[in-house]
């Protein structure tokens, strides 16, 4: 299996889903800047003109920047 984490652009990927995880604190305008973000992602990364494997991999580091980011928003359900 590859890295995922070849390209300066991956990391890019990982730190825009952290820093959308990350909008959750900010309350309701941080919620929808969040829900924005991920929107305009998936539909990017659907549009791009590259082939489907690199999309697929370029939202899993999306998708893990925004699950790493899930510890800093534990303490606000509790």
């Amino acid at each position: 299996m590859e890295n995922a984490f070849k390209k300066k652009t991956d990391i890019a990927h990982f730190i825009i889903g952290f820093m959308a995880g990350i909008a959750n604190l900010f309350g309701f305008i941080g919620n929808i800047t969040s829900a924005f973000t991920i929107a305009t992602f998936i539909i990017y990364q659907t549009g791009e003109d590259e082939p489907k494997y690199e999309s697929y991999i370029n939202m899993l580091e999306f998708a893990l920047g925004f699950i790493f980011s899930i510890p800093f928003l534990i303490p606000l359900v509790w």
